[in-house]
């Protein structure tokens, strides 16, 4: 029993050490007893996104709704000519109208609003595997603002399950792998590992990038779907019998 109260001892000494001094991965978070030791390890892919979803809409303006919506057309013809280009298929919805007020004064006094004219809207969507092609025609996009009237919100870029579900067993197996290399690292000297006692994965999560962007992770967290690569992890809590 004393050997093993030393082991631990130790271990717990070497485990703040190598914390402290190991520029690894992930945090560390070790606890070694007499017969065991658990350690957090930390898994990670960086991929692509394999879907892009775009959305947006076309306008037109006048005094009446038919006025407004004869403009609408036009504007559609360039836009999916536009999109052509990048071999990107356009679908529209129906055309909603907003009727737009302006306000009235009386001795520089606002006194209220009366009905000026009609905005007329065609929303689209685009759906595509080529995240690339959708990418360079968003950058591009602008250049079709002195021709026609349009919105266009940034394309949302995506990982699909099946592409999830591909990488997550060998995302385990590395976050196993780094966690046993750790433990080993704990008690190198002291002890050597028997055989896995027990794992907890923990969530997969995406991100950004950061190495393909330039973007930091933590900044960039809540928009990550803007960014076309992305970053797929996972940890696990592994604990591990000491001989």
């Amino acid at each position: 029993m004393k050997k093993y109260y030393v082991i631990g001892v130790f271990a717990v000494v070497c485990s703040l050490i190598l914390a402290l001094s190991l520029n690894l991965k992930g945090a560390v978070n070790a606890a070694v007893n007499n017969s065991t030791v658990s350690v957090t390890g930390y898994g990670e892919k960086f991929i692509q996104a394999n879907q892009a979803f775009w959305k947006g809409y076309v306008w037109g303006e006048g005094v009446t709704k038919n006025e407004a919506a004869d403009k609408i057309p036009a504007a559609k013809q360039k836009f999916e000519e536009f999109m052509k280009q990048y071999g990107l298929t356009v679908v529209w919805e129906e055309v909603d109208f907003n009727e737009i007020s302006r306000s009235v004064y009386q001795d520089n006094r606002y006194v209220g609003s009366v009905f000026d004219h009609y905005n007329a809207q065609e929303h689209f969507s685009i759906k595509s595997n080529d995240v690339q092609k959708v990418h360079d025609a968003y950058i591009a996009l602008s250049t079709l603002g002195a021709e026609i009237n349009f919105n266009a919100q940034k394309p949302i870029y995506t990982i699909s399950q099946d592409v999830i579900s591909e990488y997550k067993l060998s995302l385990i197996d590395e976050a196993k792998a780094n966690a046993e290399e750790r433990a080993n690292r704990l008690i190198s000297g002291f002890s050597k590992i028997a055989g896995i006692n027990k794992i907890d994965v923990g969530q997969f999560v995406i991100n950004t990038n950061a190495d393909a962007s330039g973007q930091q992770d933590e900044e960039y967290y809540s928009v990550q779907e803007y960014y076309i690569d992305k970053k797929l992890s996972v940890t696990v809590h592994a604990t591990f019998t000491l001989k």
